[in-house]
């Protein structure tokens, strides 16, 4: 915890195709902030060979938050995105990453040879927690 109130969690993204089974190494993984106006990028990074990147610390709202009843959220909300060449991109919107947590975030990436029916180039997931943790 800082002494300004705000506390860590952590992201760790896992770029896979193939329901699963095949890691996608050198996945571009772009992690914004959702603030009250706007999504600011946080940070942008690459999977290594297993399709994970590092622990990305994010800044949450202290722990004590989500321990009595509050209009305050106890976590903050991230927007995930991956992309790769030859892959149909995603965007992982609303991810909630709390305080002293590691979230790990699967980003399942689906080839662009396949015949899918997609009418943009990218596949939109909207996560959610309730609002009255």
């Amino acid at each position: 915890m800082n002494d300004n109130g705000l506390s860590v969690g952590y992201i760790v993204v896992n770029a896979v195709t193939a329901d699963g089974f095949i890691p996608v190494e050198n996945a571009l993984i772009t992690i914004s902030i959702i603030n009250e106006d706007d999504t600011t990028v946080y940070r942008t990074v690459r999977t290594d060979i297993s399709g994970k990147t590092g622990k990305i610390p994010i800044v949450t709202p202290n722990v004590s938050t989500s321990l009595s009843p509050s209009d305050l959220t106890p976590y903050t909300s991230v927007v995930v995105e991956a992309d790769k060449e030859g892959f149909y991109g995603d965007q992982y919107i609303n991810v909630p990453i709390f305080p002293g947590v590691v979230t790990l975030q699967q980003a399942v990436l689906i080839p662009a040879n396949e015949q899918a029916n997609i009418q943009d180039n990218d596949v939109i997931f909207y996560e959610s927690e309730p609002s009255d943790l």
